[in-house]
């Protein structure tokens, strides 16, 4: 009897070996193929250990790879099972030997194939005694029943007693249109009647807010356009208010408008990101972010008519954050998201919290490595959400939990990004903001950067290698990966081939090795590789994170993962090192190649500054003050003499290249690049002859779009 003919039944899953796909309940829960082969493999062998190298060599039959990735495609499965790793329920590790699926398995042979109900002979490993599983029919069934009463408590914390009830957008058959096509559409949310929506328009380089009425069309520009940024919007349940988060980097106010328009009315300061207001217009909720070791982030409540009677509902400590949040549909209780994504784990869950006795509990145990947006659909139904999970960190999709099970399961059938999420209160419109990366590499002439620079591809991290090439991050194969190519362009080869996501490429001095960031091992770890892409190895164990610099000597300094701290690591691994524990003001870092000295932005009284540290030790240098005072830091490095700092900073749109001499306070602006944004500080990166520099133009396009109907 072939594999293939039959299936294995375990719990609410269904093994179809004929289709290959794993069902819950009948429908298929979304996994990889190896990830799949795997479950195969451990299921067919249920209450037996399999060793790890049996398991590499059924999963992997033709290709070497590390045991890292083992452990991460079995973390991928737990995740797909909703099981863990203390506490299991399907696949038990036994430590430095293999796994063993624990949970009792039931086989189904297709009907007249002479073959009698159970395990077929010679099929597997042989059982040691006559019995249906590995705890046993009692212990199963006990367990099963234990897990679906847990799974209905927690539901029913949040879901309350109507759980029949089904949203329109989930019924209606699947409708979609865009609000905007510009990529310049930051922020939109929906109003309450679902006839308005209002939008942050950024292409003229300003933000300017606008409403448009969806049944005639028409836009409306309600604030017209200005260098100050907006972070959040929320219509009041009347409709007749909007209330939004604006103005500078760090400087960000609460305001409360008419939607017909008129002058905004100030209700608080110090806000970060999301708000809501309460179904009764007498709240709105928002978050404070402080970055403190034991104040993250809060989430406070207040009165939305003036923002008295302040309240202080909840509190993370570094690095937690707290991201958007909802109130219930009765008022009483903050849905809200929390977690952490520095390390590329799936860290962050949904939690709720009583607003008047601040007690706390979860709404789901699934977990993910960020939620962008949250909907509640109406009549207790549910709740919508955009989430995305490790290993493909950047595809945020529209999660759905149901009013009858806390389990997350996946409603946008296509390959968009999607992140903040509104509904209106009948739950038959639904808008979302879609994202799209848009980064162009581009090497440049240093001594010459007005001149038409040479594409490369399409990323936004880079770093110089030897033998004219630059190693860079592209997501053109879906995820990220690590690729090199020849100066003029030509020789482009990937060097990285992993479900995960690897980023972060720094070359060693003489070449020879790449480090980067890898997330593989079910967190992000520091790991090598020789400059061809072979020798794939950790290097990291403990606190990993992201590479910055290699120096002459042989360390590897990166910035952690979870602290954002500043470490180093012997580049053949080994114990890793606290090197600067300020990891509320690192942002950006440079390190000289022979290790000496450090520069990196921090904060200083509100304004950044670049301070240069000496190492080991830490001991302040110098500290410059920036020309620009509300412009980004795009990209920071040292010239190849080591003598100047280069920096861009982003202002109104616009990038400039600036020259810092460490023996001057005086600073050059050596060149305009135009209104391109550049990407994350890792694009730029300055040749070791000096003759070169890389840059990362383009940005994330932002979209919104409305759905009808998502069947």
């Amino acid at each position: 009897m072939s594999l293939e003919t039959h299936s294995f039944e375990f719990g609410e899953f269904r093994i179809d070996n004929e289709e290959k796909v794993l069902l819950r309940g009948g429908n298929p829960v979304p996994i990889t193929p190896k990830a799949f082969l795997l479950l195969q493999t451990l299921v067919k062998n249920h209450g037996h250990l399999v060793e790890k190298d049996t398991l590499m060599k059924s999963v992997w039959p033709d290709s070497f790879v590390e045991e890292g990735n083992l452990s991460f495609t079995v973390n991928l499965l737990r995740k797909a099972l909703g099981d863990s790793r203390t506490d299991p329920r399907f696949i038990e590790t036994v430590p430095k030997r293999g796994y063993r699926f624990i949970y009792d398995v039931t086989e189904h042979f297709p009907a007249g194939n002479g073959v009698a109900p159970g395990r077929p002979p010679g099929y597997g490993f042989q059982p040691q005694a006559a019995r249906p599983g590995y705890y046993g029919l009692i212990a199963a069934g006990g367990e099963l029943l234990l897990i679906v009463a847990v799974s209905l408590l927690i539901g029913s914390r949040y879901f309350g007693e109507n759980q029949n009830n089904e949203a329109a957008i989930l019924s209606a058959p699947f409708g979609m249109e865009k609000v905007s096509a510009n990529g310049r559409t930051r922020l939109a949310t929906v109003s309450r009647d679902g006839k308005n929506v209002v939008f942050v328009d950024m292409s003229s380089g300003l933000q300017s807010v606008w409403i448009r009425q969806l049944q005639s069309n028409s836009n409306v520009e309600l604030i017209p356009a200005s260098d100050q940024i907006y972070g959040g919007f929320a219509f009041s349940y009347s409709g007749s208010s909007l209330f939004f988060v604006r103005g500078t980097l760090g400087d960000l106010k609460l305001f409360r408008m008419p939607v017909i328009g008129g002058p905004p009315v100030k209700i608080t300061s110090e806000i970060q990101g999301s708000i809501d207001v309460s179904p009764d217009d007498g709240k709105v909720s928002f978050v404070r972010c402080y970055y403190r070791d034991d104040d993250s982030c809060s989430l406070f409540v207040a009165d939305a008519a003036d923002g008295k009677n302040e309240k202080r509902l909840v509190t993370r400590p570094r690095p937690l954050r707290i991201g958007p949040h909802k109130f219930s549909p009765d008022g009483k209780e903050l849905i809200f998201a929390v977690g952490q994504s520095e390390n590329q784990a799936n860290e962050f869950a949904l939690s709720k919290v009583n607003v008047e006795t601040g007690v706390e509990t979860e709404v789901s145990p699934e977990r993910f490595f960020n939620i962008n947006g949250i909907a509640l659909l109406p009549g207790n139904a549910g709740i919508l959400l955009t989430a995305s999970r490790t290993p493909s960190l950047h595809y945020s999709r529209i999660w759905q939990i149901s009013a009858s099970s806390p389990v997350a399961v996946p409603i946008s059938k296509d390959s968009e990004t999607y992140a903040g999420l509104s509904i209106d209160k009948t739950g038959t419109v639904l808008l979302a903001t879609r994202i799209e990366q848009d980064f162009q590499l581009n090497i440049f002439q240093m001594d010459n950067p007005t001149v038409e620079p040479r594409f490369l591809g399409n990323a936004a991290e880079a770093d110089f290698a030897a033998g004219g090439k630059v190693v860079f991050t592209s997501r053109q194969t879906g995820n990220d990966e690590i690729w090199s190519i020849n100066f003029d362009g030509a020789g482009k080869r990937q060097l990285t081939s992993d479900p995960a996501d690897e980023g972060s490429p720094v070359v060693s001095p003489d070449g020879n090795t790449i480090f980067f960031s890898s997330n593989r091992s079910g967190e992000t770890q520091v790991w090598r590789m020789s400059s061809d892409g072979g020798s794939q190895v950790q290097v990291t164990k403990v606190e990993g994170g992201y590479p910055r610099a290699v120096t002459i000597d042989g360390w590897v300094y990166y910035l952690s993962g979870r602290g954002r701290d500043l470490r180093r690591v012997r580049s053949a691994g080994g114990v890793e090192e606290m090197v600067l524990n300020r990891s509320s003001s690192i942002e950006i870092v440079a390190i000289l190649p022979d290790g000496t000295k450090i520069a990196f932005i921090t904060k200083q009284n509100g304004s950044k500054t670049i301070e240069v540290v000496s190492l080991p030790g830490g001991t302040v240098i110098k500290d410059f003050a920036l020309p620009e005072l509300n412009a980004e830091v795009a990209g920071l490095d040292w010239t190849a003499d080591g003598k100047s700092l280069a920096y861009f900073l982003v202002h109104g749109g616009r990038a400039t290249l600036w020259l810092q001499p460490l023996d001057t306070a005086e600073v050059t602006r050596n060149a305009d690049l135009g209104t391109e944004v550049p990407a994350e500080q890792s694009g730029f990166s300055c040749s070791p002859d000096g003759k070169f520099f890389t840059l990362s133009k383009g940005g994330w396009k932002h979209d919104a779009v409305l759905f009808t109907g998502l069947k």
